[in-house]
């Protein structure tokens, strides 16, 4: 039988109540049995995980550039020039055949490519906090007392006594 509630503990007289029935005791004597109740609390901790990651790619393109550049080349004119007439020299080689080369001269454009670093990309790594509200399920143990199979006088905490009449 209940004898009485108080801070969470439900105190109870007679041998009706077995540890089998009572299912937490902790303590017995013959005159009283002790019930305790149970609750969860819900703690948060935290650990290190990885959250993702990011690739950065690096592409080659290509394209044409055009620069300008002066070359200088030469150049042959060829011009006929009448002179006066003149007699003919004995070391003259007037009627023999040939060719007669002349060279010309001049520049082209060679193309040199030479890699530079232009710039770089700064890749940083900060630590942000964020305040999240972390919410799940917790246990709790609830105390009812059947009133109806009080048969004597009994009280419970912030209550007067009660006399159950048949």
């Amino acid at each position: 039988m209940v004898a009485r509630v108080a801070q969470n503990r439900v105190y109870v007289r007679g041998t009706g109540v077995t540890a089998e029935t009572a299912q937490m005791t902790t303590d017995q004597t013959d005159r009283e049995l002790r019930v305790p109740v149970a609750e969860e609390r819900l703690t948060v901790g935290k650990r290190a995980v990885e959250l993702g990651e990011v690739d950065i790619r690096k592409t080659v393109v290509e394209e044409e550039q055009t620069v300008p550049v002066t070359l200088r080349r030469e150049q042959l004119h060829i011009e006929e020039v009448d002179i006066e007439d003149r007699p003919l020299r004995a070391d003259d080689d007037a009627f023999n055949e040939g060719v007669i080369t002349v060279d010309l001269r001049g520049e082209e454009a060679v193309v040199a490519k030479e890699a530079v670093i232009t710039g770089e990309v700064v890749i940083e790594k900060d630590a942000v906090s964020e305040e999240r509200q972390i919410t799940d399920t917790v246990r709790k143990q609830r105390v009812d007392v059947d009133r109806s199979t009080i048969t004597e006088t009994t009280t419970t905490r912030g209550q007067q006594p009660k006399t159950r009449k048949d």
